[in-house]
């Protein structure tokens, strides 16, 4: 397995040395001066594409692999599954998944809700029920307040959705023997196929899931650097811990992220099992998804101010990178924007964001993509697949950029609100929400038109430059489409769904 692992290692810095040979030769030649803010905004949007793939490269270096040591024995444990206004339906189902989890353990719900009819179906499911007034802090407010009226020595934490597996604690139990262990993360598994992070392909009986990638390989690769971290739910702490940091960090829309960093830079330990312990649903419709998405972002680029891994004292050097890493990897919109847009501001504005088109510029540019695409298809293990990731970040672009400007705001006083992802709704794709792309589409094509048009008549200065940017925006506007095609298709009207085995 380890020569396995030498052979992506090899990929990953023959990448990379490409990649780095592309920019220096794109600084030295291509810089258009005449066109200087495009060609620019163009060489930043690759610069920023190096350092992506250098942190993503980082994370992939030697993902761990784990077997689960032998669970402790006569420890006690409590389950919380925090809840404010999910379908009771929906939390039924993880209590009857806690109820069949073998390890002896108490099981609470958390109902920021403050619902009469929850507080008797939590009696009727035999299991204890806790509320509060105030919702301060929101998730985080309602962890500590339970932490503060219960005394299992270690703690699991179950989103309302998410329902585990009867061989839950005995799978991650085992690794707290280390008395630095801090927490054990699972993967998230999702059951609902016909969410917006599926593909399938019912022809070859394959499915692919966008977070995959980074449940299955990423967090791996973190875990050999110690910088896994609590993604929120299917997750296992050792209460001292938590107290030692003062409970879960509140300040934060993102309390999970930010509560590993504290623990972190006190010297605890995370752990990461890569085995699928929990299934959960996934946001059905763009809404809430984009709801969720924006969530993330807003909450890990916030943490550049309010908590940035790189000045934050305890954390090791690879901690450090790791973490800057997660807070880079949300910066991706404004890159893309320029991806996005650039090919149809040259056609319409007849400006050249490469200086010249020619052979010269060509070959190199083809040998870049071929490798990087190669690279990124060897490298991830069949997780990531170019053309899929491609297309969320295209649906995701506006969103992360409307994120990160609201954590600029945030420095002014604009305060951040939790807001619960749906999981049980199946809302319509409004006209508003996929505007951005819609905007990319018609560009893009218009661009294509007005390409072909300058082509024929004669009026394009150089043939390889514009047949380069029309097919740059028939690209652009194929991922716009997919975007399009994938939120507004009709979906399934299935209230349940099987888990995946």
């Amino acid at each position: 397995m380890q020569t396995k692992q030498i052979k992506y290692q090899i990929v990953i810095i023959f990448t990379l040395g490409v990649y780095l040979y592309y920019l220096t030769y794109r600084l030295r030649y291509t810089i258009n001066h005449e066109a200087l803010l495009l060609s620019i905004s163009f060489y930043y949007a690759d610069v920023h594409g190096f350092i992506s793939l250098f942190l993503f490269a980082f994370q992939l270096w030697n993902p761990r692999e784990r077997r689960a040591p032998p669970a402790l024995h006569d420890v006690s444990v409590d389950i919380y599954i925090p809840t404010y206004n999910e379908d009771i339906p929906v939390i039924r189902k993880t209590v009857l998944g806690c109820a069949t989890i073998s390890y002896p353990h108490k099981t609470y719900i958390l109902d920021d809700g403050n619902r009469p009819e929850l507080a008797k179906m939590a009696m009727a499911w035999g299991c204890e029920y806790i509320t509060r007034k105030e919702r301060l802090h929101a998730k985080a407010g309602n962890l500590n307040q339970a932490l503060q009226l219960t005394h299992g020595e270690f703690v699991v934490i179950l989103d309302t959705d998410c329902v585990p597996q009867p061989d839950f604690l005995e799978k991650t139990l085992g690794y707290f023997h280390d008395q630095k262990v801090a927490f054990v993360q699972t993967p998230h598994n999702y059951y609902n196929v016909d969410s917006f992070q599926f593909r399938i392909n019912r022809e070859k009986k394959k499915s692919w899931i966008e977070q995959n990638l980074f449940y299955r390989l990423i967090m791996p690769g973190r875990d050999y650097w110690n910088s896994a971290f609590f993604a929120g739910t299917a997750a296992v702490f050792r209460k001292k811990a938590l107290e030692d940091i003062g409970g879960f960090a509140t300040g934060s829309i993102t309390e999970d992220i930010h509560t590993t960093l504290l623990l972190y830079a006190r010297s605890w330990k995370g752990v990461y099992h890569n085995e699928i312990l929990s299934n959960e649903l996934a946001a059905k419709d763009l809404k809430n998804y984009q709801v969720q998405q924006l969530r993330w972002a807003e909450g890990n680029i916030g943490m550049f101010f309010t908590c940035n891994p790189l000045f934050k004292k305890g954390l090791t050097i690879p901690q450090r990178i790791c973490f800057s890493s997660t807070i880079f990897g949300w910066l991706f919109g404004f890159p893309k924007l320029v991806y996005l847009t650039i090919p149809s501001i040259a056609v319409f504005a007849g400006l050249n964001p490469i200086q010249s088109f020619d052979f010269s510029f060509i070959w190199r540019c083809v040998f870049f993509l071929v490798v990087l695409i190669t690279g990124f298809e060897v490298v991830t293990r069949g997780y990531g697949k170019i053309l899929y990731c491609e297309s969320y970040t295209t649906m995701n672009f506006f969103v992360v950029i409307k994120a990160a400007f609201r954590s600029i705001f945030g420095l002014f006083g604009l305060k951040s609100i939790f807001k619960v992802t749906g999981k049980g709704a199946d809302e319509s794709t409004s006209l508003l929400s996929i505007l951005p792309q819609l905007a990319i589409y018609l560009l893009s094509f218009a661009g294509v038109a007005w390409g072909c048009l300058k082509l024929y008549y004669g009026m394009s200065g150089s043939f390889s430059g514009f047949a380069s940017v029309i097919f740059w925006n028939c690209i652009n506007g194929l991922l716009a489409y997919s975007v399009i095609e994938k939120t507004t298709r009709p979906h399934h009207k299935r209230k349940d769904f099987r888990f995946i085995g």
